[in-house]
């Protein structure tokens, strides 16, 4: 899993490949990461927490599998 503020405000992330051996990415994971446009969800994830992504302004394309049966509140 991708634990709570992992890269929490990491405004020179551009991409991600989020690796297939996690099912959860947690709150505020990516928040605020500004830099960010890319990112690729494998299909093992389950669960997008609250407020994981929110503030990335510059995020242009995310890849969602199937697989995703929870995105919770403010994800994006």
């Amino acid at each position: 899993n991708i634990g709570n503020y992992a890269f929490h405000n990491c405004s020179d992330l551009t991409a991600i490949t989020i690796p297939n051996s996690v099912t959860t990415i947690g709150d505020y994971a990516f928040h605020n990461c500004s830099g960010l446009t890319t990112v690729t969800i494998p299909n093992a994830v389950t669960n997008i927490e609250n407020h994981a992504f929110q503030g990335c302004t510059g995020l242009t394309t995310v890849t969602i599998p199937n697989s995703v049966t929870n995105i919770e509140r403010y994800a994006f």
